[in-house]
């Protein structure tokens, strides 16, 4: 089976490595080729699985949020994209009639997908992996992707999120996301401290809904508490970008970042900012926990997957508990609170025997709903009856 895999972020972002995942699990029994939006990390990953990837940095997609202004001017570079984006559409559509299926990575390529939906015979799946706020153009989004050959969300709760934006159930597949462990001991990043003081690890680029900028509450309450004991190792791009509330968007008017922040918040010392990092195990080596802040439910994205793989317990924010569950694989608030999780982590400090038997369960989970061979296998029947006669 011939397929051409659409990735917007080259690597740098978690639908990127999940697509990975998924390809490598699969690669013995279908014929992939990747178009990655972004040259990043993953392109020199697929080649040493011999799998074919090149940068395509002209794929037009689109993303709402929930400002009406914000979709209103994102909407417009869309457009503009979008129109200047015919060659890679016409290379796009001769790369589809020579494939058996094709298979967008994000949501984000609904409008792309509906057009080629229209212009080519061949197959078109999409993965469905994030909730975008419900509006307008979120709906709109919805209706486009209802005339998929394929849906696959990576849990019920985006299936359940995009039915209601679409006003109708949506059919597809449920497939968890795969992660794999490292196969050999990897070696903690060395800008990570070595001491025995608790590690939080947070792993993502700064956006306002994934909350980094909590993380700041969370030190604010384990200061009031005369707690030195903990350490935060934040992996990602924490420049301040968009429409930010208060002091953060004073900051962010100044091109400042969330380090900026919390040396202005006085907890500068209980971080260590690494930046982007090209080997997201190497940073969860060095962690003993895993922090998912965000203000959207999803305790169950690829930075908690992973951590958990390696056997840290997770930090999450939301109402579905098949990955995270309070007292067995880590905290699950149903509202994020500062105190709360301040308490947690030095619950865990004081007691490492606990936070290394939270830390088995949470491996065994994901070994039992993210197992490569399952899963992959999972994907490959998906697209089998997709395929094209």
């Amino acid at each position: 089976m011939k397929v051409l895999c659409l990735d917007i972020e080259g690597g740098f972002g978690g639908s990127s490595r999940s697509l990975f995942y998924s390809l490598k699990a699969l690669r013995e029994r279908i014929e992939p080729t990747v178009w990655c939006a972004r040259r990043g990390p993953i392109i020199e990953q697929y080649r040493q699985i011999s799998i074919s990837a090149v940068v395509a940095p002209a794929m037009p997609r689109f993303t709402p949020v929930a400002k009406f202004s914000r979709n209103i001017y994102s909407g417009a570079r869309a457009i503009q994209k979008w129109l200047a984006a015919a060659p890679f559409r016409r290379d796009l559509l001769a790369a589809a009639e020579a494939v058996d299926l094709v298979h967008l990575n994000h949501e984000s390529l609904i409008p792309l997908g509906h057009w080629l939906r229209h212009e080519a015979a061949t197959p078109v799946s999409l993965h469905v992996r994030t909730q975008p706020p419900p509006t307008a153009f979120s709906r709109w989004l919805a209706r486009k992707a209802v005339s998929f050959s394929g849906l696959v969300f990576i849990s019920e709760n985006e299936q359940a999120h995009w039915g209601a934006l679409a006003g109708c159930p949506l059919a597809g597949r449920v497939i968890y996301n795969i992660a794999e462990p490292p196969t050999a001991a990897v070696a903690p990043l060395a800008a990570i401290p070595t001491d025995d003081r608790l590690k939080v690890g947070a792993l993502g680029n700064f956006a306002y809904q994934r909350g980094y900028d909590r993380l700041i509450d969370v030190a604010l309450a384990l200061r009031r508490r005369d707690c030195d004991r903990v350490r935060f190792v934040v992996a990602g791009n924490m420049d301040l970008t968009g429409t930010l509330p208060g002091r953060l968007g004073r900051l962010a008017r100044r091109r400042g970042t969330l380090a900026d922040y919390a040396r202005e918040m006085g907890v500068a010392d209980q971080f260590v900012f690494l930046g982007r990092v090209e080997n997201p195990e190497a940073m969860l080596a060095g962690c003993d926990v895993l922090i998912k802040p965000s203000r959207e439910n999803n305790p169950w994205g690829r930075d908690l997957l992973e951590a958990m793989s390696l056997g840290l317990p997770a930090i999450g924010i939301g109402n579905y508990s098949k990955f995270v569950e309070s007292g067995k694989t880590g905290l699950l608030l149903a509202s994020f609170g500062s105190e709360t999780i301040a308490n947690f982590l030095i619950e865990m400090d004081r007691s490492r025997k606990r936070l290394h038997r939270m830390g088995e369960e949470a491996a065994r989970r994901v070994r039992q709903y993210c197992n490569p061979t399952l899963r992959g296998a999972e994907l490959f029947d998906f697209w089998a009856a997709m395929r094209a006669p």
